[in-house]
């Protein structure tokens, strides 16, 4: 896994039904729980495993430089979404600052075979 600009991208990318298996998580600048989730999310897609992340995209976004984003997601942020087959974006449960990197991992596997 790599990162460069505001995107986290795998070794790959699996495409299932001929759509990129991609993640957005909206952010801001000084928020402790993004942060958190962040660094949760980005030691989550290194393991290994039958819920590997390997091969998904993550793109971190900052409300700030979107106002439509920042009026979406001002108060709810962070803010993590998987994109669907026909490019909208599925808003994914919020994921607990308490919860283990293991279980971020099979709770995002499991959101993204729905």
């Amino acid at each position: 896994m790599y990162e460069y600009g505001n995107c986290i991208r795998s070794s790959g990318k699996t495409i299932l039904n001929g759509v990129a298996n991609e993640t957005k998580i909206h952010t801001q600048p000084g928020c402790c729980l993004c942060d958190g989730l962040k660094e949760k999310l980005q030691a989550a897609f290194l393991l290994a495993g039958p819920d590997s992340l390997h091969d998904v995209d993550l793109q971190i976004r900052d409300i700030t430089s979107n106002p439509e984003w920042e009026m979406a997601y001002q108060y709810e942020i962070p803010v993590l979404a998987k994109v669907l087959s026909d490019g909208t974006e599925e808003i994914l449960p919020r994921l607990s600052p308490r919860l283990g990197v293991e279980l971020v991992q099979k709770k995002i596997a499991a959101a993204l075979k729905q």
